[in-house]
Order: structure tokens, then sequence, then C-alpha cells
């Protein structure tokens, strides 16, 4: 009887904490939220009594959305941010830093903890290894080219037969210093200890233009849809491929999902050997939660973004959505790292860099989206293309204030 009372007082007790001080923390996530994160969150409530509220959107356009809302008090606790916007994050005050126990840092791939830290201080709980590969069409093809001529070779074989084959959104820095960095070109110089100079572009210099000249060659001989070239233009090379109007492309492995449920018969490859004879390189992305700097929830947050990390809920979300996770563990699982999507783009992270995390990172991206297309569509020659591109950028960075952060 005593037991009885015992147990029904402890219910009485958690019902009572669980109406009247229960928490509930606000997640930005992507467009999508698979069911392995609504189940955490379900487990995560059953375990803590926090609940947790998902609001969906475009994570790369929501840092430019909790500038307003995060001071309006109508922001998220958590964020999903990409690595390279965590520096302009921080400038602006709008994520503060995130603490790892010992035996909680160790379970996380290299990669992905220096991914999270900006000056040395963790921003964000890693969640997802993103980078690029050639998704090829097995209707049209058996085996992928391991070479970029042979890739050449093929479109113009294509061309003859009026389609496209291999196609890539070379007109984007993003997909272009992929054939830039293993030339020597590079974003910003790098010291010994991996500190980024913003003064100093190495996208002018005579191994870029060498890189760039030999890419436009795909261009030259027509071989790239007009469609898909223009800042913008990027989801037009998905939209050809899905409708086997071409029968290659360069994506990003977050396209997966949207070729799985359109049924198209594809197959991945990594990244081909260029004309100089190196091999590819691709910028290696890392999705991660942030805390906001308006949360009044903070260790409450901290706590469910380190709890999505558990390998039950990494393992049923890369079944679900084959995003690759972060933590040591669970990339071990031959589940995954055997598996038929995920292999490619494990080996060709042997060839990639994180993307820059520098504020300054922003002012690039648009510059050379303009810049490029005026040099693949003939409007520029390479040289005068780049030089501009450049000039243009160090105009941008001299307005700058001179404000340290």
């Amino acid at each position: 009887m005593k037991n009885i009372i015992k147990l029904f007082s402890t219910f009485l007790l958690a019902n009572f904490i669980t109406n009247s001080q229960a928490v509930e923390i606000t997640v930005w996530e992507d467009t999508y939220v698979s069911s392995s994160i609504k189940q955490a969150a379900e487990d995560f409530y059953k375990l803590t009594g926090t609940k947790v509220k998902f609001e969906t959107g475009n994570y790369i356009y929501a840092l430019e959305k909790l500038r307003l809302d995060g001071p309006a008090g109508v922001g998220p606790d958590i964020i999903l941010l990409p690595n390279d916007q965590i520096g302009l994050a921080v400038k602006e005050g709008m994520i503060v830093p995130v603490e790892f126990e010992d035996d909680e840092e160790i379970k996380y791939l290299p990669l992905a903890k220096e991914a999270a830290l900006y000056k040395d201080v963790y921003y964000f709980v890693p969640r997802t290894l993103e980078t690029l590969a050639i998704f090829y069409n097995k209707d049209f093809i058996d085996q992928p080219f391991k070479k970029i001529d042979d890739w050449i070779k093929y479109d113009l074989d294509m061309q003859k037969k009026n389609k496209y084959g291999f196609v890539a959104k070379f007109d984007d820095l993003y997909f272009l210093h992929c054939a830039i960095e293993p030339y020597g070109g590079y974003i910003f110089l790098q010291d010994e200890n991996g500190k980024y100079d913003v003064s100093k572009l190495g996208l002018n210099n005579q191994e870029t233009v060498s890189a760039v000249y030999s890419i436009k060659r795909f261009y030259d001989l027509n071989l790239i849809p007009t469609a898909t070239m223009g800042p913008g233009a990027v989801n037009n090379i998905l939209d050809l491929f899905v409708k086997n109007k071409v029968t290659a492309i360069i994506a990003g492995s977050w396209n997966i999902p949207i070729l799985l449920k359109r049924k198209v018969h594809f197959g991945i490859a990594q990244l081909p050997i260029l004309e100089n004879g190196i091999h590819m390189s691709s910028f290696i992305g890392v999705r991660g939660y942030a805390i906001s700097q308006w949360s009044e929830h903070y260790d409450e947050a901290l706590k469910f973004a380190k709890f999505l990390n558990k390998d039950k809920y990494l393992l049923q979300r890369y079944k679900e959505t084959k995003e690759l996770p972060t933590t040591l563990s669970t990339l071990k699982n031959k589940e995954i790292n055997k598996d038929f999507y995920a292999k490619p783009f494990l080996e060709q992270i042997r060839f990639g860099y994180l993307m820059p995390d520098s504020p300054e990172i922003s002012f690039v991206w648009p510059i050379y989206a303009t810049k490029l297309f005026h040099i693949f569509s003939g409007r520029d020659t390479v040289e005068f293309g780049l030089s501009t591109a450049e000039k243009e950028y160090k105009s941008k960075l001299r307005r700058l204030p001179r404000k340290k952060f």
C-alpha cells in the first residue's frame, strides 16, 4: 500500500512539474523534418518534460530571418546553420558558444569539430556532413568516367545525337572551386595554423586562370545548356537530370532524397581527375545546431541538440534522408559506410576541405556568380573577369568598418 501511495505521489509531482513548469523550445529546421528527429523530440519530452516545436524553412536563409525575429522575441532557441555562416552569425552576435564535455567532444569526426569552431570556440553541435559527387543516369551510362577529358569526349558524342551528357554549374564558384583548388587556387590565403587572411584572395593567380581555361572547354564546345547558366539557375541542372535531358551532373548529397522520390535510376561516383592529372576536390559542408542569442532556454536547447546525435536517431535519419552523420560510431556502422549512396561521398571527402567560415565569404559568392557567368558566356575574357572580380571584392572589403569581434 505504501508503495502504491509513493508511486501515486511521484506521478502527481511529475504531472505538476510538467503542467506548471514545462519548457518549450523552438527549433528552426530545414524544409523537411525527418521522422527520426520527430521521434527524438518525443523521447526527449518523455525524459525531460521539455517540449520541442519545429518550424521549417530553407535553412540557408535562416540567419536573415533571425536578424529580425530574434530581437522581436519570436525567434528560435535552436537554429540549423551551415558552417560557413558561423563567422557571420558570431560577428553579428546572433548565436552563443556551445560547450562539450570531453566524452562528448571525442565522439565527433575531427572535421566536424573543426567546422563547429570559430576562433577556437565551439558554436554549434555538428549534425550532417555534405559534399559533392557525380550523379549519373544508369539508363544511359553503365560506368562513369574517371577523367574529365573522357567526360568531354562523351559529351561530344551526345552532342552529335542532339543531347546533353555531363553537366555542372561551373559558373558558380562553389562548384568551380572543385577544379580551382587542385590547380593551386584558393579563396582566402591560410597560414600554417589554418587562419584565413581575407585580404588575400587566390582567385586571380595563374593557377586559377589555368583551371578556369580548362573548364571553359565545356562552354566553348557548347556542352552546357544555357538554361543552367547564370545566378539562380542551379536548380535547373537537377530538373534537367530528373527529366532525362542530361545524363550526368555534379550535385550534392542533399539531393539524394529528391532523386529517390522522383524515382530516377541513378548511380553516384567520385568527382573525376582533371586535365592536370589531379583529382577534383570539393567543399565539405557541415550543418549544425546553434543556440540563438535570444533563447531563454539555453540548457534545454543544448541538451536537445546533443540528444539528436544519439546513434539510433542518426542511423534512422540516414535510412530516411541519406544524410551523413558526424559521429565516429555511426559512420563506422556498415549500414552507412558500405551503403551504395554513402560510399562515394565518404570517398570524395578524402579530397575535400571545409568551406571558409570567415564572414567575408558572404561577399565572395555573389561577386563571382556574376563574373563567372560573364566569363563562361563569352562576355569577358578569363583574365579580365577574374581581375575585375578581385577588384570588386577588395573594394567592398575596404568599405567595411574596421571593427574587431
